[in-house]
Formats: structure tokens, C-alpha cells, sequence
């Protein structure tokens, strides 16, 4: 199509249609016309969408809004026009209702391609330098005098109706009418013309945030036999992000996905960049789980101890459902601590800064090896997780793993005798005996006891045992301690007695017999419990768990 034979069609009429959808488009009231065309150049409309002329006026801001060879072609975009609720022009705003319902324009929609590539700037009223879609709708003989104002919607399928944008036309019989019509509110057409309705959608324009740049857009075969990949926008040299569909996926349409960078999930204990993936699928998902990954969370978690590092997953934030924990995946896509290249000295400074000794060997290791040693890939840190459902995702504290569990190492103890006088601070040394809880002797009469006890403790009339534990949180928490205990106990956290002196208990231990809630702040804790065995037989372990999250 050449220019001249594309705008030598008049402004023309738009025609009332029929149907049953009288849905009000999105937007706020006003007393009078108020810019009744929403598109990216227009305030507060889709950045990444644009109407042309004649639908718009020839001078448009899209001139400067627009983005060189950012055109979205993959689409079948969806024309639709009603008839508006309104008699004047100053009853037609952003949020007048159809009188009738919008219907598809007949025909459909088509799309313009230049042969050359488009310019980074052009001279004003040409727009077939570059690519579009147009629809062409022909009008009736005659306007209707009464409601003489149309509006014109284009959608995708899957997508919220009033994601792209709309432009309201108002109907003339004449020449004389047309001039009259306001074209900075609106688009005119004489009766018994063809309208051409062009429009222009950019690559950004069905993200999460309309036309907020950078993004990613891809469409997606889940049925394809190969996997899919696709990036995330990420700034150069970033560790990349994105998801991966398994493909084999038969069962689910082809799916049109938009990343976007997000700031934040607004969840405790964050690592990693976030991001929104907004896309076409309905609340039935993918059904086979895609994976999404966030690589710079293996760097975002460089120097923390592994029990830390356990505790770190995605989640997934979908409006306001509650927040997803997602299982977790590995990606050979994510360059890790062990990965080729990975290692360096301000690597292992930094493990030697947070005597990560594990870190401090494996950059060693990395730095002194020959290459094919250890460029193999083996991620200690799963940088995914497996998703049906796109939304915003990032990486956080898994709130709903114990920090210490029933059954936990890496105790330090001591059995009667006298211990240092603040043997229960932070700033005492660990024991000298090490051991794995639970802490007791047997007695085939309690279930607990009758279980196996890793580390022995003596049953007699009056013995004591101490002990004590570090553990680390992410962010500030509220903690709660676990007590199973046979006979009496009192605990301690970083110093501070939270059971309120030695708490008496009877008979067999059970889990949970005491719970002491005790709120923290980031950093080292230490747990120190201090029991005490009545005779016939003994028994000590703790858990210490997050209270549920408040998100």
C-alpha cells in the first residue's frame, strides 16, 4: 500500500453497533471533553500504543513518543467500535458508558510493513515509514442525530480490555460539520465514508506496566519438543534472568509473555533482582511448569553460611494472593560460584570477610586449579523455581523453614559441673562437647525416649545439662522457640532469659511442651538452654521457627 492511496481516505463516520458487553471503559469522570483518546500520546494512556492519523490529529506527539523498529507484529490485534451514552460533547469523558455494546470491526484488523527500515525520527503526517495495523470500517448513509459519538477499542485476546486504548469519533452529515468537530478530544468522520482506524502497538505496551521500557516480549509454542528460553531485560554484563518452558506442553496455546523489571516484592529477607511476567494465560497456567531463574541471587548470597543459603527461595507475588513459595529448580543458564570464570580474589575477600572457610577453599580451589577442572557447573544455590502461573517473582527467606529443627547438629554442651558464668551470652565460647539434639537417656515407657538419642545424657536425681547454639536471620523476625524436655528448663537468647526462670515440667517429654515468641533482629543469635533431669530419664531438643508472615 502507498502512501497516497493510505491517507487519500477521508475522515469519515463511525456507525453505531449492536451487541450485549455495555461495560464502561476504565477512567475517571470529568464535567466536559477530556482527551477522550487514550494512547501514548496522549497523558495517561499506554505508552506503548498509539492511534494515527486520521484518528488522531496529523501534528500527534507520537512523533517523539515513538520507538524506531519497537513495533509488536506478532499480535492479532482486535478493532471494536459501540455506540456511546451520550448526546453532546460535553457528556463524552473517559468514562462514558456504550449505549450498545462494542462489536469487531468486519474485516478485522491488517498490518502495514514498509520494505526499508524504519527512521529514528519523522517528518510530521508521514506515517508509512514505519509498521502498523488498520482496520477500515465503512459507515452508514447517516449519522444518528441524538447520539452522534463512537468509540473505537483495540484489544488482545487474553489480555484486560482496556490494556491498549481507545479513541472516541464524533458522527457529521457534511463538510461544514466536520470542521467544526474538536479534534484535540476527538476523531470526525462525514457519513457514508470508509474510516481508516491505524494504530501502532509497541514491544512494551502488554506488560504488567504498560509501555514501561526496558521489557521483554516473546511468544511462546509450550508445545514446541524442545525447551524455550526466554531473557529477561537485564543490565550488560548482568547475570541473566528469565524462565525456561520444558516444551512437550500440548495442552496449553501459545503463550504471549512480557518481562518487565519490578522493585521489589515488599517480603523480608530479599536477594536478587525482581521481575513481572505478564502474559496471556489464564488462571489455569502452564500445564507443565516452566522455570523461572534470577542468576544474581548466587551472587546476592556470596559469603552467607549454607544454613542461610537453604533458607533462600523464590516466591511468586500474584495481586493480592497470598505470597507463593515456589519449589525449587536448578538452571544450567546461571553462572555459579563454581562456574568458569566465577572465581576471582574480591570473590574470596569476600568469602574470607564473612569466614564462609567452605567459600574460602572453593575460590582457592578455583582460582589455583587448571581450567577443565572446574569449569563444570554445579550450583550449591537452585537460582529458579518451577512456576504454572506468570506474575512478580524474586528471591527471599523461605519464612516456612525451620531455623533450627527437632533433631538439629551443631550443638556445643556440657553435663553438670560448672559453667562459665555467662556461659549463656554471645560473648562466651561454645562448649567444649559437640553433639546432634536430641539430648536424653532411654526409657521404653516415653515415645520420645524410646526413639534413638544421638547425644547421651545421663538420667539421675539431679543432673544439669547445658547448651547452646548459634543461629542467623535474614531480616528482623519474630522467632518462636520449641521446647521438648524431661524434666525442667530454662532458655536463654543472646543472653536474655525468655522462659522467665527455670520452667518445671512432669512425666514424659513431648514436642512444643514449652513456647517461648522472642522478637529479633538481623544478624547471629544465640540460642542457650539450661535443663535439669529429676531421674529415671532424661531429655532435651529445641526447634526455633519464624512466626507466620504477616505479608
Amino acid at each position: 500500500m502507498n502512501r497516497r492511496a493510505l491517507f487519500a481516505i477521508p475522515l469519515a463516520v463511525l456507525v453505531a453497533c449492536s451487541g450485549t458487553d455495555t461495560t464502561a471503559p476504565s477512567g475517571k469522570q470529568t464535567s466536559g471533553p477530556s482527551l477522550a483518546i487514550s494512547d501514548g500520546s496522549h497523558s495517561g494512556g499506554n505508552k506503548d500504543f498509539f492511534f494515527l492519523p486520521p484518528i488522531v490529529a496529523p501534528g500527534s506527539t507520537f512523533l517523539q513518543n515513538f520507538t524506531p523498529n519497537g513495533f509488536l507484529g506478532s499480535l492479532n490485534p482486535i478493532a471494536e467500535i459501540c455506540l456511546l451514552d451520550a448526546s453532546s460533547a460535553g457528556a463524552v469523558n473517559p468514562g462514558t458508558p456504550c449505549k450498545t455494546g462494542f462489536v469487531p470491526i468486519a474485516g478485522g484488523v491488517k498490518k502495514f510493513v514498509p520494505t526499508g527500515p524504519e527512521p529514528s525520527r519523522l517528518p510530521s503526517g508521514l506515517f508509512d515509514a514505519f509498521s502498523f495495523y488498520y482496520s477500515n470500517y465503512k459507515l452508514p448513509p447517516s449519522c444518528v442525530p441524538s447520539y452522534p459519538f463512537y468509540r473505537i477499542r483495540v484489544r488482545v485476546e487474553g489480555y484486560p480490555a482496556d490494556k491498549l486504548g481507545f479513541a472516541d469519533v464524533q458522527c457529521v452529515n457534511n463538510l461544514l460539520a466536520l470542521w467544526k468537530v474538536d479534534f484535540k478530544n476527538f476523531g470526525g468522520g462525514i457519513r457514508g465514508t470508509t474510516l481508516l482506524i491505524p494504530f501502532r502497538i509497541e514491544t512494551c505496551a502488554l506488560g504488567a506496566v504498560p509501555g514501561q521500557s526496558p521489557c521483554t516480549f516473546a511468544t511462546v509454542d509450550p508445545g514446541a519438543p524442545e525447551p524455550t528460553t526466554v531473557l529477561a531485560p537485564t543490565p550488560p554484563g548482568a547475570p541473566p534472568a528469565g524462565v525456561t518452558f520444558p516444551g512437550g506442553d500440548t495442552g496449553t496455546p501459545p503463550v504471549t509473555l512480557t518481562i518487565q523489571p519490578c522493585t521489589t516484592l515488599g517480603i523480608p529477607g530479599e536477594f536478587g533482582s525482581c521481575f513481572t511476567y505478564n502474559s496471556n494465560l489464564g488462571s489455569e497456567g502452564l500445564s507443565q511448569l516452566a522455570t523461572v531463574f534470577v542468576c544474581d541471587v548466587l551472587d546476592a548470597t556470596l559469603g552467607l553460611p549454607q544454613e542461610l543459603r537453604d533458607r533462600i527461595h523464590l516466591h511468586r507475588k500474584h495481586n493480592n494472593d497470598p505470597i507463593e513459595v515456589l519449589p525449587g529448580a536448578q538452571t544450567t543458564l546461571c553462572p555459579t560460584s563454581e562456574a568458569e570464570g566465577s572465581f576471582s580474589v574480591g570473590r574470596l575477600m569476600v568469602a574470607l570477610a564473612h569466614a564462609d572457610w567452605k567459600s574460602v577453599r572453593r575460590q582457592v580451589f578455583g582460582l589455583l586449579a587448571p581450567k577443565p577442572l572446574y569449569a563444570r557447573r554445579r550450583i550449591n544455590l537452585g537460582a529458579g523455581g518451577k512456576t504454572c502461573c506468570f506474575s512478580d517473582f524474586q528471591f527471599a527467606e523461605d519464612r516456612s523453614i525451620p531455623i533450627i529443627n527437632y533433631g538439629s547438629s551443631l550443638w556445643s554442651y556440657q553435663i553438670d559441673g560448672t559453667p562459665p558464668t555467662d556461659w549463656f551470652s554471645s560473648a562466651a565460647s561454645p562448649f567444649t562437647l559437640t553433639g546432634v539434639a536430641p539430648f536424653g537417656s532411654p526409657n521404653e515407657g516415653c515415645t520420645l525416649n524410646a526413639a534413638v538419642l544421638p547425644t547421651s545424657w545421663p538420667a539421675s536425681e539431679s543432673t544439669y545439662l547445658y547448651a547452646r547454639r548459634t543461629f542467623a536471620l535474614l531480616a528482623p523476625a519474630t522467632v518462636r522457640i520449641g521446647i521438648a524436655i524431661d524434666n525442667d528448663v530454662q532458655v536463654y537468647v543472646d543472653g536474655v532469659d525468655v522462659s522467665d526462670g527455670l520452667r518445671v515440667h512432669e512425666d514424659c517429654p513431648s514436642l512444643d511442651s514449652f513456647i517461648f515468641d522472642v522478637p529479633l533482629l538481623a544478624g547471629s543469635h544465640i540460642l542457650a538452654i539450661r535443663a535439669l533431669d529429676r531421674g529415671v530419664s532424661s531429655y532435651l531438643d529445641a526447634k526455633v521457627t519464624f512466626l507466620p508472615p504477616s505479608f
